[in-house]
């Protein structure tokens, strides 16, 4: 490879005389702005920004600004019409947090919210036993099992519920859903095929 030193472009410092000064511009009749010297400075009223300006950039300039306009406007008004929802779904949680429920499901629930605490208990010094030991004592632990909540429990009671639509005469069926059901567990039916469910 060839290396050679790089070389720099030199610049030197311009001498000006008296004769290039801005000195050196003699007007002769400041009225047109005619100048006898080579340089020439004009004066005048000078056109406005909007007249120097193409078709094309008065329409983008023009249409940008009636964008920003419109997106400032629809700014507003969907922040009045969230601040009016806002406040009406307040208004609405406040109302409806008012009146307590006592439809059937709320006061099942209520009762066995209830059943599972034990008010005896300071919830300050156990807060555990004051939520819980009712229904540890309501659900001890079944034989053969090494742990039980409130999940095993209701999977349990789902599978008793099963087993009861299942064992129900084929007549006494409402839906299809059990009634196919029902036909898969008939022994007749699951010994004629050649593989066990």
């Amino acid at each position: 490879m060839d290396y050679r030193p790089f070389r720099m472009t030199r610049y030197s410092n311009a001498d000006f005389t008296d004769d290039d000064s801005i000195n050196s511009v003699q007007f002769t009749d400041s009225k047109f702005g005619i100048s006898t010297t080579a340089t020439h400075v004009r004066y005048h009223a000078g056109s406005s920004l909007w007249k120097q300006r193409s078709r094309l950039e008065k329409a983008l300039l023009a249409l940008g600004t009636i964008l920003i306009f419109v997106i400032l406007v629809l700014a507003i008004v969907v922040h009045t019409l969230e601040h009016r929802l806002l406040s009406a779904k307040n208004f609405h949680i406040e109302m409806v947090e008012k009146q307590p429920c006592v439809s059937k499901e709320c006061v099942h629930i209520a009762d066995r919210i209830l059943q599972s605490m034990d008010p005896t208990v300071d919830p300050c010094e156990d807060f555990y036993a004051y939520s819980c030991k009712g229904w540890i004592q309501n659900n001890p632990l079944p034989d053969g099992k090494t742990q039980w909540g409130t999940f095993s429990k209701l999977d349990q009671q789902n599978q008793q519920i099963i087993k009861r639509v299942l064992e129900k005469p084929l007549e006494q069926l409402k839906s299809k859903a059990e009634q196919k059901a029902r036909c898969t567990m008939n022994p007749a039916w699951t010994s004629t095929i050649p593989w066990r469910p």
